[in-house]
Order: C-alpha cells, then structure tokens, then sequence
C-alpha cells in the first residue's frame, strides 16, 4: 500500500502537470522510507502511520517538482530542496524517536554482532572490531 496519495503530493505541487508519474514519484520515496527503516521496523508498513504519509508526500512532491520543472529552469529547485531536506530529517528523527509513530519498532539484539561491530569503508562488511573486543585504556 502506497505512503501517499497523488492529492495529496497535489497540496505541495498544485500545478502539477496532467502527464506526471505519481505512481513512479510515490514508489520512489516509499523505497527510501522504507530502507532507512527496515532495521527498525517491518516494512512496508501495512497501514501508514500519519508521519510517514508526510514524508512520503514531501520525498514525492520533491521528485516530482525536480523532474518537471527543473527541465523548464536551468537552476536547482529551491522549494523541491526543501521538501527533501525536510523530509530526511523527519525520517532521521523518526529512526532515533520511534514513539513519533504508533508502531512498535522491532527488538534489537545487543548480541548481534551486525549492530555492535564497526566497519571501515568497504571491509565487505567485515568489523575492524566489535562491542566485544577488550581494549585497555591507560
């Protein structure tokens, strides 16, 4: 089930042009919720909390102004920045406050090592060291 609607992407970009790919627009920013949140919760969400429709409306109504109406101006838009922006940090702010939404976030495992070990760069993911490791301080 979609996060947003075409109405509703239509309150932000009200001169929407008839052709736009909403359906394209709203898949777009589902997928990015949806990886930012996965290690948190079951994704995708089977109803859409109030929060996340906003920033699935916002990620959408951004894509969409950038897709359209950067091609009439040669220049970054501004507002489309915003919305995005906007966005993301709704979405951070709901990965370090998962009571914004009333969806349980899922268990985390102290034990696992994949959420207590440090990677650096592409170590195909393999910990330069975990929460485990003994490390005398002196």
């Amino acid at each position: 089930m979609p996060y947003t609607t075409q109405a509703k992407i239509e309150r932000y970009v009200p001169n929407a042009p008839s052709d736009a790919d909403f359906t394209g627009f709203i898949d777009d920013a589902d997928d990015i919720i949806n990886a930012h949140l996965r290690d948190r919760y079951d994704v995708p969400f089977s109803t859409t909390p109030d929060y996340v429709e906003k920033i699935a409306t916002l990620l959408a109504a951004a894509f969409l102004r950038r897709a359209y109406f950067g091609q009439i101006r040669e220049e970054p838009d501004a507002l489309a920045d915003r919305y995005e922006t906007d966005a993301m940090k709704m979405l951070d702010k709901l990965v370090k406050n998962p009571s914004l939404i009333d969806v349980a976030p899922r268990e985390i495992d102290s034990d696992d090592e994949e959420h207590t070990m440090v990677v650096v760069g592409d170590q195909d993911e393999k910990g330069v060291f975990s929460m485990e490791d003994e490390t005398e301080w002196g």
